[in-house]
C-alpha cells in the first residue's frame, strides 16, 4: 500500500512538474508577447508595432508595455488605427488557458483611435464583411479595463474635411469582449459646442471591418455647453438623454434647458428648452432632427430640419421647418430687438424655414429666414406708438381727436404678412394690418443691426380727409378728396423710415402726387 503511493506521487510530481514547465515555456515573456501580437493582429486585422514589452509571468500574469501601434491591413496610406503610449494587463494564469481567456485588469493611457469613413458596406453585418469568421486565437474576456486620456478622431468621407475630435478623459469597460455587450462609462469632452459629456451604457460585438455598424445603447449627461462658439449667439446648455443604434445611424432622444439663450445683437437673455428626436451619424456629426419641440420663454414650437457638414466649406449647414401656432410676440422680439421691453406683444402664428451656412460671420448676418405670420390682439408698448395708432383709429373713422377712444383702439387686428430674412435685414412684403376705421398695406425692409426702418405703402381710412379735420382746415381737405377718395374709401400713400425707437410717419408725396 505504502509502496503504491510512493508511485502515485512520483507519477503526480512528474506530471505536475512536467505541466509546471510547459506552463513556464508558455509563461516566457516572448511567448506572451508573440501570444498577443497574434491576437491583436487577428481580432482587429491589424500590423502591431510594440517598442517596448516585459512581463512578470507567476504568481500573476503582468505585462506592460509602450509604443503599441496598429495599422489597418490594406490601407494604402498606412494611418494607425489605434496608438497606446503605455498599457498594463494584469491575469491569473489558468485563466489565460481558459475559453474564453480571462484576463482581470486592463490599463491603457494616452490612446489616439482613428476612425476611418465607411467604405460604401452599410446594410450588412460584420460577419458579412469579415473575410474569415473563423480565428486561430481563442476570444477573450477583459473583466476590468481602464483607458485614460483617450483622443477619438473621426475622418470625414471628405478627405478635404479635418477630422472630428473628442477628447474622452476616462473610459471604464466591465466584461469587455470584442464579440459580445460590454459595459461601459464614460467621461469625455465635446468639442462643437464645447462642453462635458458623461455617459453610461453598453457596446455591442465590435464590427471589425466598419467600426461604424458597432452597436452602442446608452444614456448621457451633457453640462455646460458653451454656445458662444457660434457667432451671434451666447448661453450655457445642458442636456440629458438617451441613445441607440449603430455608431452611424444612432438614435438620440432627450431634453435640452439653456436659462440664459441670447443673441449678441439684441442682448436679451431668453429661456429655451427643447425635447428632441434625432438620429445622428457619429462618425460625421452630421444629424436629422426627426422632431423638435421647444419653448422659447412661454412660447411653443415645433420644428424638424438636419444640421450637415457643408460641402467644401468648414462648419454645418442647418436647415429647419418650424411651426408656431401660439406663441407671444414679446418672447420672440425679446429674443430678436434690443431693449428691456419688446416693442409689441399679441399672439403669434409663423411658419417659417431657416436656413444657416456654415459662413464665418455673426449669425445674424448668416440667417437666412422666410415665411408668412399672423398676429392677433397686438399692442404697442411705447406709448407715443399706441397714441398715433389709437389716433389714426379715430380719424380714421372721423372721430373727433379729443374725444375719448373706446378701448379697442389700443389693439392692433390682423396685423400679418410674409416675410424674407437674409444679410442682416428682414424683408416684409404683403404686410397688413387694421384698426377700427383703418387699414394699413405695408412693404419694406428693417436692419437688425442698426434698426432702421424703411417702408412704404398705403393708409386706407373709412372717413374722407374732410371728416378727418375740423375748423378751417375741413374746408381745405374738401378739396382733396375727391384725389384720394375711391369707392368710399380714403387711400392715401406713405412711407415709415428712422429707427425702431424713433419712426417717422408721414405722406408720400411723390406717389400722392402720381396717384399710385
Amino acid at each position: 500500500m505504502r509502496k503504491g503511493v510512493w508511485i502515485f506521487a512520483v507519477i503526480a510530481g512528474g506530471v505536475v512538474g512536467s505541466l509546471l514547465v510547459v506552463l513556464m515555456s508558455l509563461m516566457h515573456p516572448e511567448q506572451l508577447r508573440a501570444r498577443m501580437e497574434l491576437f491583436l493582429e487577428e481580432r482587429l486585422e491589424s500590423d502591431v508595432e510594440l517598442e517596448a514589452f516585459g512581463a512578470h509571468p507567476l504568481p500573476t500574469t503582468a505585462v506592460d508595455g509602450s509604443g503599441l501601434v496598429l495599422r489597418r491591413r490594406g490601407d494604402a496610406e498606412r494611418i494607425p488605427f489605434i496608438e497606446i503610449d503605455t498599457f498594463e494587463v494584469r491575469a491569473a494564469p489558468l485563466g489565460l488557458f481558459r475559453t474564453p481567456r480571462r484576463i482581470q485588469y486592463v490599463k491603457l493611457t494616452g490612446v489616439n483611435v482613428h476612425v476611418a469613413p465607411s467604405r460604401g458596406d452599410a446594410g450588412k453585418s460584420d460577419a458579412e464583411t469579415a473575410p474569415d469568421p473563423t480565428w486561430r486565437s481563442r476570444p477573450a474576456l477583459i473583466e476590468e479595463l481602464v483607458a485614460e486620456r483617450t483622443l477619438l478622431e473621426i475622418q470625414s468621407r471628405n478627405p478635404a474635411k479635418p477630422p472630428r475630435v473628442f477628447e474622452i478623459h476616462r473610459i471604464r469597460l466591465t466584461d469587455a469582449s470584442l464579440e459580445g455587450p460590454t459595459q461601459f462609462q464614460a467621461s469625455l469632452s465635446i468639442p462643437t459646442p464645447p462642453g462635458n459629456v458623461e455617459a453610461r451604457g453598453q457596446v455591442g460585438a465590435f464590427a471589425r471591418r466598419e467600426p461604424g455598424h458597432t452597436q452602442v445603447d446608452g444614456r448621457y449627461v451633457f453640462n455646460d455647453a458653451d454656445l458662444g462658439v457660434f457667432k451671434g449667439i451666447s448661453g450655457t446648455l445642458t442636456s440629458t438623454g438617451e441613445f441607440s443604434g449603430p455608431l452611424d445611424r444612432l438614435g438620440v432622444r432627450g431634453r435640452t434647458e439653456t436659462p440664459n439663450f441670447t443673441l449678441t445683437a439684441a442682448g436679451n437673455e431668453v429661456p429655451l428648452t427643447t425635447e428632441f428626436d434625432a438620429l445622428v451619424d457619429g462618425t460625421s456629426g452630421d444629424t436629422i432632427l426627426n422632431s423638435v419641440r421647444a419653448t422659447l420663454g412661454e412660447s411653443e414650437f415645433v420644428t424638424s430640419g438636419r444640421v450637415v457638414r457643408a460641402r467644401d466649406v468648414k462648419g454645418r449647414l442647418i436647415r429647419v421647418d418650424a411651426r408656431i401656432d401660439r406663441g407671444r410676440l414679446e418672447d420672440l422680439l425679446r429674443l430678436a430687438v434690443k431693449g428691456p421691453q419688446p416693442p409689441m406683444s399679441g399672439i403669434a402664428k409663423i411658419r417659417a424655414r431657416l436656413e444657416i451656412p456654415p459662413e464665418d460671420r455673426d449669425v445674424v448676418e448668416r440667417i437666412r429666414l422666410q415665411g408668412e405670420f399672423q398676429l392677433a390682439r397686438a399692442r404697442f408698448a411705447d406709448f407715443d406708438v399706441q397714441k398715433a395708432v389709437a389716433t389714426l383709429s379715430r380719424r380714421g373713422r372721423g372721430i373727433n381727436a379729443n374725444e375719448k377712444p373706446p378701448p379697442g383702439d389700443r389693439v392692433v387686428s390682423n396685423l400679418g404678412g410674409t416675410f424674407a430674412m437674409a444679410n442682416g435685414r428682414i424683408r416684409f412684403s404683403q404686410l397688413t394690418f387694421s384698426v377700427p376705421g383703418a387699414r394699413v398695406r405695408l412693404a419694406g425692409e428693417y436692419r437688425l443691426a442698426t434698426e432702421e426702418l424703411n417702408f412704404a405703402g398705403v393708409l386706407v381710412t373709412d372717413a374722407s380727409l374732410s371728416e378727418m379735420t375740423t375748423g378751417w382746415k375741413s374746408v381745405l381737405a374738401k378739396l382733396a378728396d375727391f384725389w384720394f377718395r375711391r369707392k368710399g374709401e380714403t387711400i392715401i400713400p406713405i412711407k415709415i423710415t428712422g429707427r425702431r425707437n424713433s419712426p417717422a410717419f408721414g405722406v408720400d408725396t411723390r406717389r400722392a402726387l402720381l396717384r399710385k
